[in-house]
């Protein structure tokens, strides 16, 4: 073929036997998986595939796959590059030709409305691409209730999932057998990360990765070290047909009383970025039982408008937990333990001190609270029920046991706040008791009435002796260049609950700007001053005083006074 590649027409009459389709040489590029109600396309399934290689290529004998189940072979069809096909059903190909070129094939693929996973397959079984689409793809809330396809934004970046997938903008819902309605240029610059490590049993490592990985390269056991010296696997195979997981074989089992952490370098992403920050991770044998290793450590019951329950868990051991094992649920009226829901369906391990959140859906937790990018959420298919007044968050294991259970009420939030939808409920206490109710408290306010997969905004503080305030800098010049253009206000309390009015006052006693009022604080956070007054104007530069008054329900006051210069 060296030889040849100065003559297009030499090259293109060769027999195909010659040249071996690679992985991405022909793509998925959309998807009809709901056709109704009808747009302005045929009322049937069906899927375009797309040559990007330079060369023709024979459908001979591939098929559409599913994890379970496959399509018959395809017919003798030559693609011609850039070039595509629709592919269907023996009852929606005559439908479609009058869209394109069109083939159909036996047991064609049912593809599910709100997800599924798909992969094209070339006679040797080889995977050539794979989509791994859900509903949430369509990027509309109109198009994914049916009648408009998925399409893929650029071809020549198969290996990204949302980002290069979106609804169709064809008036039609659809292009099959044209260019799609949406193609651009969309480069993949971002490295692959490695997610999270499990066991398949003793001597063999599972790693996760966030997307496809180029597995040629991806298979070379040098890429790999494990700690404690172990060193590296004696083998690595990257698994079809999303070539996302990396099974490592060792040379020993692991200890089932340590902690290994797995290492990765130079591994690449399928059109070659190389991992980067999210390189590490660890690995371990998970505990046989689980009894009150891992606790509740927060619940949101009443959420805002449009947003989603939580529970947050903490392992507070030094035992790996597989959270495969653990179940959450509540106590219907009777007392009786429902809506049952595994955290997880597959191996998911739970290091000691991870923090975990259980919602129904991430995203909406990840818009509506500052989440911590790297928070382990398990996202399940239904979340039991959790009444707005009172109610039951139960933790079973794997033999339907309790691990723990918090019989919560709204009255333990606080008193003094009007109003408490999207307000959580944060454990002071990890180690106390699960159902003491002084062991539970509102969130802050500081960090937006809950912390979801964060440290609690109310968590006990051992270290603290008494109540303190401190303000930083010194000097504050808000002139927007970028260096101290903010007074920061910190403050520390030993004990949740306390409600906090802060003001600044001038040299001569008078207040210029009111921040907060009935303010309720964590045991830590900062409040922020803009140097701005009441007025929204700049006081002249002077000495001021910051006012930070503070109470709780039994009754304590503290004042704090700390100056500072405005410039």
């Amino acid at each position: 073929i060296s030889d040849l590649a100065g003559n297009v027409n030499q090259l293109d009459s060769i027999s195909l036997l010659i040249y071996r389709p690679a992985p991405f040489d022909i793509v998925i590029d959309e998807i009809m998986a709901d056709p109704a109600p009808v747009v302005g396309l045929p009322e049937v399934e069906w899927i375009e595939i797309r040559n990007v290689s330079p060369f023709k290529i024979n459908l001979m004998g591939w098929r559409l796959c599913k994890p379970i189940g496959r399509s018959g072979p395809m017919p003798n069809w030559e693609m011609a590059p850039d070039s595509a096909v629709i592919v269907c059903g023996s009852g929606a190909v005559a439908a479609m030709k009058a869209f394109g070129s069109s083939f159909s094939v036996t047991s064609f693929p049912s593809l599910i409305n709100t997800g599924d996973l798909i992969y094209l397959s070339a006679p040797d079984g080889s995977v050539v691409h794979t989509v791994n689409y859900t509903d949430e793809w369509y990027q509309n809330e109109l198009k994914r209730q049916g009648g408009w396809s998925l399409e893929m934004i650029d071809i020549n970046n198969p290996c990204e999932g949302q980002v290069n997938w979106v609804a169709s903008r064809s008036s039609l819902g659809g292009t099959p057998g044209k260019i799609n309605s949406v193609d651009a240029v969309n480069l993949d610059m971002t490295p692959p990360q490695l997610l999270r490590a499990t066991l398949t049993d003793s001597a063999s490592i599972l790693l996760w990765f966030n997307e496809s990985l180029d597995s040629a390269s991806a298979a070379d056991i040098n890429k790999y070290q494990i700690s404690d010296g172990i060193g590296h696997p004696l083998t690595v195979k990257i698994l079809p047909p999303l070539m996302d997981k990396a099974l490592l074989d060792l040379n020993q089992s692991l200890d089932t009383s340590k902690i290994y952490e797995v290492a990765t370098t130079g591994i690449l992403d399928c059109l070659h970025n190389e991992i980067g920050t999210y390189r590490k991770v660890l690995v371990g044998v998970a505990a046989s039982e689980i009894s009150n290793e891992l606790v509740i450590n927060e619940v949101l019951f009443n959420p805002k408008s449009n947003g989603v329950d939580f529970v947050e868990l903490v392992n507070k051991s030094n035992k790996v937990i597989d959270l495969q094992d653990v179940h959450v649920a509540h106590r219907d009226d009777f007392g009786n333990i429902n809506d049952i829901q595994p955290l997880s369906t597959s191996s998911y391990l739970c290091f000691p001190g991870d923090i975990v959140v259980v919602t129904e859906n991430a995203y909406i937790i990840r818009t509506q609270y500052l989440v911590p990018e790297k928070a382990l959420m398990m996202q399940v298919d239904a979340m039991p029920s959790f009444n707005d007044d009172e109610g039951d968050v139960v933790l079973l294991n794997q033999n339907g046991a309790l691990i723990d259970e918090l019989k919560y009420t709204s009255d333990w939030h606080f008193k003094l706040l009007d109003d408490v939808e999207g307000v959580s409920l944060e454990r002071v206490n990890p180690n106390a008791a699960t159902q003491e109710p002084s062991n539970w408290h509102s969130a802050s306010a500081t960090v937006g009435y809950a912390t979801p997969g964060g440290k609690n905004s109310q968590a006990y503080q051992a270290d603290i002796i008494t109540g303190a305030i401190t303000v930083s800098p010194k000097v504050v010049s808000p002139d927007n260049d970028g260096k101290d253009d903010f007074l920061n206000i910190h403050y520390q309390f030993l004990e949740p609950g306390n409600v906090a009015a802060v003001m600044i006052f001038n040299q001569n006693g008078a207040p210029i700007r009111h921040l907060k009022q009935s303010y309720l604080c964590g045991t830590s956070g900062i409040i922020t001053w803009d140097g701005l007054d009441d007025r929204g104007r700049k006081p002249p530069s002077s000495i001021y005083i910051v006012y930070f008054e503070s109470f709780n329900l039994k009754g304590q006051k503290s004042i704090f006074k700390k100056a500072f210069i405005l410039k």
